[in-house]
């Protein structure tokens, strides 16, 4: 029979290796995770491609609303787009404070109303415009900062 000293140090932890387990019930959790981790990649790239699906959309909802204000003689300085989430996007338009302040404006926004609702029921993306009047006091650096990161090129 073993003493007490004996037994203890049979059984300290570096005494002990792990036996792989090869049982079924392991090898399903495994394809769990493994499928777990598939999927979320699968979902992630669903994602990025709709962004980038939403992002081609609004612009050329935007480069509609750059034609139609043109027409009206007004010209728009740039547009700024953010993305509040992958189906969520705001759309800021840069026009001169003048043209921005006069009533021949208010038209402006039935078109744009307009376009908006064209995006839901092509999309399903909320594609929302808002125009902001310039003047001597504006910074850009605080357009950014709101989270406006991606600059309309026509």
């Amino acid at each position: 029979m073993k003493s007490v000293a004996e037994t203890i140090e049979a059984s300290k932890p570096s005494n002990w290796e792990p036996v792989k387990s090869d049982t079924q019930a392991d090898k399903e959790i495994e394809a769990y995770y493994k499928g777990q981790k598939d999927g979320i990649d699968n979902y992630k790239k669903l994602l990025k491609g709709q962004v980038e699906e939403h992002k081609k959309y609004a612009s050329s909802l935007t480069f509609n609303i750059f034609e139609h204000l043109k027409q009206n003689d007004i010209n728009p300085e740039f547009a700024y787009l953010r993305a509040n989430s992958w189906d969520d996007l705001n759309i800021i338009i840069g026009i001169p404070e003048k043209k921005f302040n006069q009533e021949g404006f208010l038209p402006v926004y039935d078109f744009v109303w307009e376009q908006e609702q064209k995006a839901i029921e092509t999309t399903m993306c909320k594609i929302s415009f808002s125009f902001l009047g310039l003047n001597e006091n504006f910074d850009l650096h605080c357009l950014i900062s709101d989270g406006y990161y991606f600059k309309f090129t026509e």
